[in-house]
């Protein structure tokens, strides 16, 4: 899987997150410093809902029980943070969002979902990202909704349809109504992850990184556990695919190994092949010589015997005309 590269000079960073009636927030901003964020305070007081409200549950939108208790239990439910006085407050709707700022160009993204509360076990969801515009500066997730008895006035959180149809005026954003979509959006927007999958193994690390355990025992095997745990399981078909490739490559190289014995002895039979050959066309080549050798004497021979033949001949010729004159020499006494 592969990761689009960015211009880190320009990167996203958080830039503040906000809660609208949510949990024992009225309307509450907290900006980040640089990308980061504390909240200090005793046991009890809500850090750790706070944070959980931010990662991962604004990463994804996902509100399953495991994903809203810090602790793992999965004993709270996102709808218990839509109660008033511990009692259901049906109707009751809540924001959470969170603003990216680009580090050098200023420009922002915003990331957030609406919840209302329907019964016990059922709440509504929907969720938006929001790009060149801030709330409370741009737009506003509350209305007014009349003077209290002291005089003061009173605002409420817009309804579902209310932040649909001012998001369509503005031409800023996008309007999503299930958290998969949600979750779509945001790493389309602010991760850019290539395959989804990629930001549920995100979301996914750093549940198991929050987790009070890992704070407090830092070690190698508990940090392991957490990465472990963290990582997506691979489906049956990926794991049967990767099995056979690695089956494939077992069997390549035990081919790949019974290749190179046989290079070796091949590479060894072809020397042993050219030294033979050597040593006989080293012998054919002498022998070849020296019979060039002998008939080059052959030829001397045959020359030297071809000149004492016409010595011959020619000493012959000259005995034959001797007797010839002395035959006529004879004959010429004899008549006289």
């Amino acid at each position: 899987m592969v990761v689009a590269e960015h211009d880190r000079s320009n990167r996203l960073e958080p830039y503040l997150v906000g809660f609208v009636n949510f949990w024992v927030y009225e309307n509450e901003v907290y900006p980040f410093h640089k990308g980061n964020i504390l909240f200090g305070g005793q046991n009890g007081q809500g850090k750790s809902v706070s944070m959980q409200s931010i990662i991962p549950l604004l990463l994804d939108g996902n509100t399953h029980p495991s994903r809203i208790d810090p602790f793992g239990s999965g004993k709270r439910k996102i709808g218990d943070y839509l109660r008033t006085n511990d009692e259901l407050d049906k109707g009751r709707i809540a924001y959470l969002y969170l603003t990216y700022k680009k580090v050098k160009t200023g420009e922002t993204i915003t990331t957030g979902i609406g919840l209302r509360a329907i019964d016990e076990s059922k709440n509504d969801f929907w969720g938006f990202v929001i790009k060149g515009k801030e709330i409370e500066k741009d737009f506003s997730l509350t209305k007014s909704n009349g003077y209290n008895a002291d005089g003061l006035e009173e605002f409420v959180p817009i309804s579902k349809d209310d932040l649909k149809n001012q998001l369509e005026e503005m031409k800023c954003g996008k309007f999503v109504s299930t958290q998969r979509d949600y979750a779509d959006e945001v790493n389309k927007q602010v991760f850019q992850f290539d395959n989804i999958s990629l930001l549920k193994e995100l979301t996914k690390l750093l549940i198991q990184i929050r987790s009070p355990k890992l704070s407090k025992e830092m070690k190698p095997d508990v940090l392991y556990d957490a990465l472990k745990n963290s990582l997506e399981e691979l489906p049956s078909s990926e794991f049967s695919m990767i099995s056979n490739t690695i089956k494939d490559i077992d069997d390549h190289n035990r081919k790949l190994e019974k290749t190179k014995i046989s290079l070796d002895l091949s590479s060894s039979l072809l020397g042993d092949y050219l030294g033979y050959q050597k040593t006989m066309l080293g012998n054919a080549a002498n022998r070849y010589l020296e019979a060039l050798q002998e008939h080059h004497r052959m030829v001397m021979k045959k020359d030297s015997a071809e000149k004492k033949l016409i010595t011959q001949k020619a000493k012959l010729k000259g005995v034959v005309e001797r007797l010839t004159d002395i035959d006529i020499e004879l004959q010429t006494s004899k008549s006289s």
